[in-house]
């Protein structure tokens, strides 16, 4: 009976042969991506959101909720359902449905003519094309059928014809004089019979229609034949389009061009006939500014990153967002794209409109997240940029509970005493969200003494402490760190001996000021008082004797 799209491109070139198949139900993923599930915050950390101590801004918790940059089509212009509903509403289909299945096309036509005035001989014809009966299309045009008839929905014979890919009727039908460049006459004009047949991945339909003269470029402004070949990924038909004068280009300015739609879908062997047809490598598409390098970099297609970049793509190139191609293949969380883009010299610390960094964007999903932040802390990516609302990778990666990564993050210098705008500290948030990570931590303060070859209890035993783990950052003071632990509860940590001996050495240093301090005060508080005696007395005394 009805058969889908690619089972009757299989058949109709192999004769006329009725084959009775099920129609099968078309099914379409989604075209929207979830960039970043991230978890929202613990109960402690909304209490400091209401205490004001966490931004409002969705955004500065490391969510990254935006829609993708391009929302991938259908390579179909109608769907399935659609077409076969509409020509099952021509009368007599199934009477004549049922005969065509017989083979007796003799009879198919004979009882087309004979219903009601001949009205059945249209059902037959478009039928035909839809089912790829070439033989039968023959006997009805040779009867005087139309060969331009429409279909209620306006697609023409030829249309229908292309869509199955079925290039014996199509070169049957063009024989008879139909129009190749004729557009459906559908309330929303979408196709030509060459958007058809490059849509259905038909290269012998290509090839009939072209040689009859079909315009390669019509719809340029909006989708051309090429776009619909390069949809379907089929790089014969985009290369008999070029070869034919399709123009690779779009001439209106930020409009969709065939790389765009080839770098988005991966289809590295047509975005090399694209580039080698001197495609523009750098034209950027709609409000979002985003060339065919952050599409390629946004799904992670590697092999049509490097073809974009080894024909002069930008690899720094921000979009309306101030993402880089190598901000959208971090949150792809694509390690090839961002290797590559690493190696050809791309900013690692390039910042988008919020102040992210790519490695803000590489910790926000977890599946490859240390991965990809390795590679871009190998590359110089600094660990502790904040963006425009004080957070650093350190603190997302606390936030989403990603303990690998934190602990990555503070093995490339992650500095735990950065606070947020709101003035939450990294420390704060891996306390509350990843306290597995503290006793891993505090292991860097036992690897800070070091004890020479000798016995303990020998003379020449020498006892070295490092202290730069206590020290993470001399701009905002010494005892940073151990504020901050004392700030989220953890005075134990000051017991620990390395603690202990820093502030030991700290206060033999500070100790004699702390004295002087202490007596300067003392003896300013002394005077003090006596002055405000001394007054309180004399004033006693002016009122006793008045």
């Amino acid at each position: 009976m009805i058969r889908t799209h690619a089972q009757r491109s299989r058949n109709v070139s192999h004769g006329d042969v009725p084959k009775n198949e099920k129609k099968k139900k078309v099914y379409r993923e989604g075209s929207a991506r979830w960039y970043a599930g991230i978890s929202e915050l613990a109960e402690d950390a909304e209490d400091d959101a209401e205490a004001g101590y966490i931004s409002s801004d969705e955004s500065a918790h490391g969510v990254d909720l935006a829609e993708r940059l391009r929302v991938k089509p259908s390579k179909d212009i109608w769907e399935l359902d659609e077409i076969q509903y509409t020509l099952r509403q021509l009368p007599h289909f199934e009477e004549i449905l049922s005969l065509m299945d017989t083979g007796h096309y003799d009879e198919v036509i004979s009882y087309a003519t004979n219903t009601n005035g001949g009205v059945g001989l249209r059902s037959a014809a478009l039928w035909a094309c839809w089912l790829g009966r070439s033989t039968l299309l023959t006997k009805l045009l040779k009867l005087g059928i139309d060969p331009d008839e429409t279909d209620d929905a306006g697609r023409t014979c030829l249309h229908l014809s292309c869509l199955v890919g079925s290039e014996v009727c199509a070169k049957v039908l063009l024989d008879h004089g139909a129009h190749p460049n004729r557009w459906d006459s559908s309330t929303d004009t979408k196709a030509t019979p060459l958007h058809c047949a490059a849509s259905a991945k038909s290269l012998a339909c290509v090839k009939v229609l072209i040689a009859h003269g079909a315009d390669v470029n019509a719809g340029l402004s909006d989708r051309s034949p090429l776009h619909y070949a390069v949809l379907s990924d089929a790089p014969e038909v985009v290369k008999e389009l070029l070869e034919a004068g399709a123009c690779p280009d779009t001439p209106q300015v930020f409009t969709e061009t065939p790389l765009h739609v080839a770098a988005s879908l991966g289809s590295a062997s047509c975005t090399k006939l694209l580039l080698d047809a001197g495609a523009d490598v750098r034209a950027a598409v709609g409000p979002g500014r985003s060339t065919a390098l952050h599409l390629a970099a946004e799904d992670g297609h590697a092999e049509c990153a490097r073809l974009l970049l080894e024909h002069g793509a930008h690899i720094d190139w921000p979009n309306f967002r101030g993402q880089t191609p190598l901000h959208l293949a971090t949150l792809a969380q694509s390690l090839e794209v961002v290797e590559m883009l690493v190696s050809k010299c791309a900013n690692v610390r390039a910042r988008d409109a919020d102040g992210r960094t790519p490695l803000h964007g590489a910790i926000v999903r977890g599946a490859r997240a240390c991965d990809v932040a390795r590679l871009l802390l190998s590359a110089g990516a600094d660990p502790n940029a904040p963006d425009n609302f004080g957070y650093t990778p350190l603190h997302i990666a606390a936030l989403n509970e990603f303990s690998a990564c934190v602990l990555l993050l503070l093995d490339y210098g992650g500095d735990v005493t950065l606070r947020t705008n709101g003035g939450v500290s990294a420390l704060s948030f891996i306390v509350r969200r990843v306290p597995d990570v503290i006793p891993r931590y505090l292991c860097k303060f036992d690897d800070a003494v070091h004890v020479s070859e000798h016995e303990l209890g020998d003379v020449d035993c020498e006892l070295t402490i490092d202290f730069r783990p206590l020290v993470p950052c001399l701009t905002r003071g010494e005892a940073e760190l151990l504020l901050a632990f004392v700030e989220v509860g953890r005075k134990d940590v000051l017991k620990h001996p390395v603690a202990e001996t820093f502030l030991f050495l700290k206060w033999r240093r500070i100790r004699k000021f702390f004295v002087l301090s202490f007596i300067y005060h003392a003896l300013f508080i002394t005077l003090y008082s006596l002055y405000i005696l001394r007054k309180c007395v004399l004033s006693k005394t002016y009122i006793y004797l008045l």
